[in-house]
């Protein structure tokens, strides 16, 4: 018989108002790592770490600075862009083993057969 394959994707831990964007971040040309975020903290690639806050409603992202007012402000556009105020572009760079990509522990396959 056929078989259909259900990807369960549950709702993100920090609540569905944030964007998911745990992951690091390169400029446009995948090379140079610009910074790796973790929930609501950024962390530079030189090792400074700043808060970050997302709004998934609007697909805006905001860089805090230490009086946590924002300090720059990005566009959040799919297929995993940022588009930052300053005109820098990030991309979120997906781990890749063995030419597929890693699928988050929180992702759940199902093989369903079909009669």
């Amino acid at each position: 018989g056929k078989k259909t394959l259900t990807v369960i994707v549950p709702l993100k831990c920090t609540g569905p108002a944030t964007i998911d964007l745990d992951g690091a971040w390169y400029v446009e040309d995948n090379k140079t790592l610009v910074a790796t975020i973790s929930k609501t903290k950024l962390q530079w690639s030189t090792g400074e770490r700043a808060d970050i806050h997302s709004d998934r409603q609007t697909n805006k992202v905001a860089l805090l600075d230490s009086k946590g007012k924002p300090e720059f402000s990005a566009m959040y556009l799919a297929p995993d862009t940022l588009h930052w105020s300053d005109g820098d572009v990030w991309q979120l760079k997906l781990a890749k083993k063995g030419g597929a990509p890693v699928w988050p522990d929180v992702y759940k396959l199902r093989f369903d057969e079909l009669d």
